[in-house]
């Protein structure tokens, strides 16, 4: 019921837009409008809203709806990151030398915002910068073990990532994030996808089926993909990942 919500409100409302822009501006280019608009309107809105319903599909359907973090969201709001969990560890276990016990550290909280860092279960002392072999966190039932990669120290932090993939920085100043994430190419182009498909369907509405000349469909078509974009996908998407939360 609700993607069959989004579908009639956003299909009624293109229809009505695309409607009343495709009279005034034909009018204005070309002396008269479409003589077919009763049909092309409505047409272009249902292909218009029944690509942003099947967007909010995806979300719904996706097991990686976070607060504030999409799966597939707007060209400059998408994360193609995925987190290991919401938190940071609350415990952590890293083995500084080779062969040595793994040192048992736990997050403390600071005493503002931003400042929380691990400290010694055993001396109380926090991280400190200096060469470790591995750190090992755990989640669940599983536990993840981390190796160090090459990196730049002018970076200001190296990066520990697990076979599988799954990657925690350590910063020289602060210690670990504890929290490790994984890079999901088939999120990355997924989101590419939907946004550039997005543009070339207001492309092929103005041009095919509102029939539009190329040269004055091109600019419609970005300036309204411009507008979806900034104010009006973020609010629909916004509710269908309050949906796959259960908001």
């Amino acid at each position: 019921m609700f993607l069959l919500l989004i579908f009639v409100l956003t299909t009624l409302a293109l229809m009505v837009a695309l409607w009343v822009v495709t009279l005034f501006l034909q009018g204005y280019y070309y002396t008269e409008p479409t003589p077919s608009i009763a049909w092309q309107a409505p047409a272009a809105g249902a292909a218009l809203g029944g690509f942003i319903t099947l967007w909010c599909l995806f979300i719904v359907n996706s097991n990686d709806v976070r607060p504030g973090n999409l799966p597939y969201d707007t060209i400059l709001r998408f994360n193609p990151k995925v987190d290991l969990t919401d938190e940071p560890a609350r415990e952590l276990w890293a083995v500084r030398k080779a062969g040595a016990e793994p040192i048992h550290y736990k997050l403390r909280k600071g005493a503002q915002p931003g400042q929380d860092r691990y400290r010694d279960v055993e001396t109380g002392l926090p991280w400190s910068a200096g060469k470790t072999e591995s750190i090992q966190i755990k989640s669940g039932n599983e536990t993840y073990r981390f190796l160090p990669r090459p990196h730049n120290t002018d970076l200001g932090y190296q990066e520990f990532a697990t076979d599988s993939g799954w990657v925690m920085r350590v910063y020289s100043a602060d210690g670990p994030t504890g929290r490790a994430y994984y890079f999901r190419w088939g999120r990355f182009w997924g989101n590419l996808f939907l946004n550039f498909f997005h543009l070339i369907l207001w492309f092929l509405c103005y041009w095919l089926v509102l029939r539009f000349h190329v040269s004055h469909a091109l600019p419609l078509a970005f300036g309204s993909w411009i507008i979806m974009t900034f104010a009006v996908l973020p609010l629909i998407l916004e509710q269908a990942g309050n949906r796959a939360m259960g908001v």
